[in-house]
Protein backbone atom coordinates (compact mmCIF):
# COMPACT_ATOMS: atom_id res chain seq x y z
CA UNK A 1 0.00 0.00 0.00
CA UNK A 2 1.79 3.03 -1.10
CA UNK A 3 -0.77 5.27 -1.23
CA UNK A 4 -0.53 8.55 0.82
CA UNK A 5 -4.43 8.72 0.66
CA UNK A 6 -6.08 6.08 2.34
CA UNK A 7 -9.78 6.43 3.68
CA UNK A 8 -10.92 3.56 5.65
CA UNK A 9 -14.91 3.58 6.28
CA UNK A 10 -17.36 1.55 7.41
CA UNK A 11 -18.45 -0.81 3.90
CA UNK A 12 -22.00 -1.56 5.31
CA UNK A 13 -23.61 1.64 6.35
CA UNK A 14 -25.39 3.11 3.70
CA UNK A 15 -24.74 6.57 4.89
CA UNK A 16 -20.70 6.05 4.29
CA UNK A 17 -21.27 4.59 0.79
CA UNK A 18 -23.13 7.45 -0.10
CA UNK A 19 -20.48 10.28 1.32
CA UNK A 20 -17.40 8.00 -0.52
CA UNK A 21 -19.88 7.94 -4.06
CA UNK A 22 -19.71 11.87 -3.57
CA UNK A 23 -15.76 11.73 -3.01
CA UNK A 24 -15.13 10.12 -5.52
CA UNK A 25 -17.32 11.78 -7.97
CA UNK A 26 -15.68 14.91 -7.16
CA UNK A 27 -12.12 13.69 -6.76
CA UNK A 28 -11.46 13.65 -10.62
CA UNK A 29 -7.77 13.15 -10.12
CA UNK A 30 -8.10 9.59 -7.92
CA UNK A 31 -6.25 11.44 -5.08
CA UNK A 32 -7.50 8.78 -2.86
CA UNK A 33 -7.69 5.02 -2.08
CA UNK A 34 -10.70 3.80 0.01
CA UNK A 35 -10.57 0.65 2.17
CA UNK A 36 -13.67 -1.15 4.09
CA UNK A 37 -12.77 -0.76 8.03
CA UNK A 38 -13.93 -4.87 8.01
CA UNK A 39 -11.00 -5.97 5.72
CA UNK A 40 -7.83 -7.48 6.84
CA UNK A 41 -5.97 -5.26 4.68
CA UNK A 42 -7.45 -2.08 7.41
CA UNK A 43 -6.54 -4.41 10.23
CA UNK A 44 -2.89 -4.95 8.56
CA UNK A 45 -2.65 -1.08 8.13
CA UNK A 46 -3.67 -0.53 11.36
CA UNK A 47 -1.91 -2.74 13.30
CA UNK A 48 0.49 -0.60 14.64
CA UNK A 49 -1.49 2.22 15.92
CA UNK A 50 -3.93 2.29 18.74
CA UNK A 51 -7.11 2.34 16.57
CA UNK A 52 -8.94 -0.98 15.58
CA UNK A 53 -10.82 -1.22 12.53
CA UNK A 54 -13.89 -3.25 14.40
CA UNK A 55 -14.29 0.34 15.68
CA UNK A 56 -16.77 1.10 12.72
CA UNK A 57 -17.87 4.30 14.36
CA UNK A 58 -14.98 6.45 13.09
CA UNK A 59 -13.70 7.25 10.12
CA UNK A 60 -9.96 6.81 9.41
CA UNK A 61 -8.01 9.09 7.17
CA UNK A 62 -3.93 7.93 6.36
CA UNK A 63 -2.67 10.97 5.11
CA UNK A 64 0.94 10.95 4.32
CA UNK A 65 1.15 7.97 7.12
CA UNK A 66 -0.41 10.05 9.29
CA UNK A 67 -3.82 9.17 11.14
CA UNK A 68 -6.82 10.84 11.42
CA UNK A 69 -10.04 10.38 13.22
CA UNK A 70 -13.76 11.39 13.15
CA UNK A 71 -14.50 15.39 12.31
CA UNK A 72 -10.83 16.03 11.74
CA UNK A 73 -10.58 13.13 9.22
CA UNK A 74 -13.90 15.02 7.73
CA UNK A 75 -12.10 18.28 7.60
CA UNK A 76 -8.62 17.04 6.48
CA UNK A 77 -10.18 14.60 3.34
CA UNK A 78 -12.69 17.48 1.89
CA UNK A 79 -9.71 20.33 2.01
CA UNK A 80 -7.33 17.83 0.05
CA UNK A 81 -10.66 17.78 -2.67
CA UNK A 82 -8.88 21.50 -2.91
CA UNK A 83 -10.90 23.96 -4.64
CA UNK A 84 -13.86 25.73 -3.18
CA UNK A 85 -13.73 22.97 -0.65
CA UNK A 86 -11.00 24.51 1.00
CA UNK A 87 -13.46 26.60 3.25
CA UNK A 88 -14.08 23.41 4.87
CA UNK A 89 -11.12 24.68 6.90
CA UNK A 90 -12.64 27.19 8.87
CA UNK A 91 -13.99 24.20 10.46
CA UNK A 92 -10.97 24.25 12.94
CA UNK A 93 -12.53 27.22 14.26
CA UNK A 94 -15.23 25.18 16.28
CA UNK A 95 -13.34 23.08 18.76
CA UNK A 96 -12.45 20.16 18.60
CA UNK A 97 -14.82 18.36 21.28
CA UNK A 98 -17.95 20.01 19.67
CA UNK A 99 -16.67 18.53 16.42
CA UNK A 100 -16.54 15.38 17.61
CA UNK A 101 -19.28 14.92 19.81
CA UNK A 102 -21.56 16.18 16.72
CA UNK A 103 -19.53 13.27 14.95
CA UNK A 104 -20.21 10.94 17.72
CA UNK A 105 -23.96 11.69 17.15
CA UNK A 106 -24.23 11.19 13.40
CA UNK A 107 -22.41 7.98 13.87
CA UNK A 108 -24.67 6.79 16.57
CA UNK A 109 -28.00 7.04 14.12
CA UNK A 110 -26.43 6.71 11.14
CA UNK A 111 -28.20 3.05 10.88
CA UNK A 112 -31.01 3.98 12.58
CA UNK A 113 -31.87 7.26 9.89
CA UNK A 114 -30.13 5.60 6.27
CA UNK A 115 -30.13 1.74 7.27
CA UNK A 116 -26.73 -1.21 6.57
CA UNK A 117 -26.22 -3.74 4.48
CA UNK A 118 -25.50 -7.25 4.77
CA UNK A 119 -21.99 -7.06 3.52
CA UNK A 120 -19.75 -4.24 2.16
CA UNK A 121 -20.83 -2.62 -1.15
CA UNK A 122 -18.61 -3.90 -4.45
CA UNK A 123 -17.79 -0.65 -6.20
CA UNK A 124 -18.27 -0.15 -9.79
CA UNK A 125 -16.44 -1.66 -12.17
CA UNK A 126 -14.68 1.74 -13.56
CA UNK A 127 -14.08 2.45 -9.65
CA UNK A 128 -12.16 -0.75 -8.81
CA UNK A 129 -8.50 1.01 -9.37
CA UNK A 130 -9.70 3.09 -6.24
CA UNK A 131 -10.44 0.54 -3.89
CA UNK A 132 -7.83 -0.92 -2.02
CA UNK A 133 -8.56 -4.91 -1.49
Amino acid sequence: MNNDYIICYDGVCNFCNFWVSLLIKYDKKKHFKYLWLQSQTATKLLANSTLTPADLNTIIYVRKGKIYTQSTAIIKIISDLKSFWIMIKLCYLIPKPIRDLVYKVIATVRYKLFGKQTSCQRPPVDQLDQFIS
